[in-house]
């Protein structure tokens, strides 16, 4: 157990002491990852330094795309910037996965433009079955050897829903916690109106931070699904000041 006493320090301290403890080597090589909506339709961009090859898999409404590289970091607000279109979507695997769930009534067109991988998503069938495989006019030329086995994943499972969070009780102040995402580390920064004094614990990949006052941290924007360097964040209650705890991958 490392014990850390930053005394009456404020946010800006405990800014600098979390990206310290957060400190990762970004994914080198990964693509960048664009969403937009242009109105007739959804698209999602996936492009990087050099041509990657890809292979798909569709299930009804869920497709699942096995990339050759890894998926960089923007692809969760890439994701919502298509939500019309789209049920879910997620990187799973080892990076090189991801996942994407289509609202009913839309149907995905794929293509390759250079070095990028384009979805198209269209609100109507629009003369495309959903539950066709990639189109052979549309489709990736292969490599002459023959492609690695798709992963044998469950394309029916969801994610675990996050834990409801515990009953504010009253009269105790709401602290805005704001999450950012650098090329070498994760930041979390919580919004005090003035100095709080604070602890840092750290057992191996769990952070807790203890501060002196009580209040209710507000997590709105500081989704763990947006920092690489971040497995959870949440607020255990505990008799004293407010206590956040932090699950940083080992």
């Amino acid at each position: 157990m490392q014990r850390i006493d930053h005394g009456t320090q404020g946010s800006l301290t405990a800014a600098m002491v979390m990206a310290a403890m957060l400190l990762w080597p970004a994914l080198a090589g990964a693509a960048e990852v664009r969403g937009r909506d242009i109105g007739t339709n959804g698209q999602l961009e996936f492009e990087w330094d050099e041509p990657s090859g890809y292979r798909m898999r569709q299930n009804g409404n869920r497709i699942l795309v096995v990339f050759d590289q890894l998926v960089g970091e923007g692809a969760a607000q890439a994701f919502r910037r298509v939500g019309s279109y789209l049920e879910e979507g997620r990187i799973i695997g080892d990076g090189t996965t991801v996942l994407m769930v289509l609202e009913p009534s839309v149907s995905l067109v794929d293509r390759q433009v250079g070095n990028a991988v384009v979805f198209e998503l269209h609100p109507d069938q629009s003369g495309v079955d959903p539950g066709a495989e990639t189109n052979a006019a549309t489709a990736p030329t292969l490599p002459p050897e023959a492609p690695p086995p798709m992963p044998d994943l469950d394309l029916s499972a969801k994610p675990d829903p996050a834990p409801e969070p515990p009953t504010p009780p009253v009269a105790r102040p709401t602290i805005r916690v704001r999450g950012g995402e650098h090329a070498d580390y994760s930041r979390i920064v919580f919004d005090w109106s003035s100095s709080v004094g604070y602890d840092v614990e750290q057992d191996g990949g769990r952070i807790r931070i203890v501060f002196d006052v009580p209040a209710n941290a507000d997590f709105t924007r500081a989704a763990p699904a947006n920092l690489s360097r971040v497995d959870t964040l949440r607020q255990t209650e505990e008799p004293g000041g407010m206590v956040v705890t932090v699950a940083v991958p080992s």
